[in-house]
């Protein structure tokens, strides 16, 4: 009496042991990535987010609340590591949810900044700067160190803004 036992491979283990095997094709033929040592911040440009409030389509239902991104016009002026931006609100009505109300709300205490930099590289701030993309005050002076992908260039800028309603 023969008995035979049937292996059958999982899925899961079949696709791991193929990944394995492929595994040194990935590094054959690419060319080596040179560190970079750029440790630059190449632009910024700022935000006003809020909630809007828009009626609903059913008659006695809560109004539909979402998040409004209104894009702050931004003029940067570098000079070295001091950067100078000069930020424009719209007028009210531009886009059309955003009112003469909501418009006034719009100061450098309660804005949000984002921020190109170097391929790779990492941005910090300083002595509490608010960080890039959250609700940060930028009514006074504020600092962040750039440190290039090679992990050992670095940078440091003062951001300062104006704000002209």
């Amino acid at each position: 009496m023969v008995i035979t036992k049937e292996i059958r491979m999982k899925p899961h283990i079949f696709i791991i042991f193929l990944s394995m095997l492929c595994a040194s094709c990935i590094e054959s033929g690419l060319d080596k990535i040179e560190d970079f040592s750029n440790a630059e911040l190449v632009n910024l440009r700022f935000e006003h987010r809020f909630v809007y409030k828009q009626a609903s389509a059913v008659p006695g239902a809560p109004p539909i609340e979402q998040l409004a991104v209104v894009s702050l016009p931004t003029t940067v002026t570098k000079d070295n590591s001091r950067i100078h931006c000069r930020i424009t609100v719209p007028a009210a009505g531009s886009p059309g949810f955003f009112t003469a109300a909501e418009r006034e709300n719009v100061t450098l205490s309660a804005i949000i900044c984002l921020a190109n930099i170097s391929t790779a590289a990492t941005i910090k701030p300083v002595g509490g700067a608010p960080l890039f993309g959250k609700l940060g005050d930028f009514s006074a002076s504020r600092r962040y160190v750039v440190t290039a992908a090679d992990g050992l260039t670095t940078k440091e800028y003062e951001i300062e803004c104006t704000l002209i309603k």
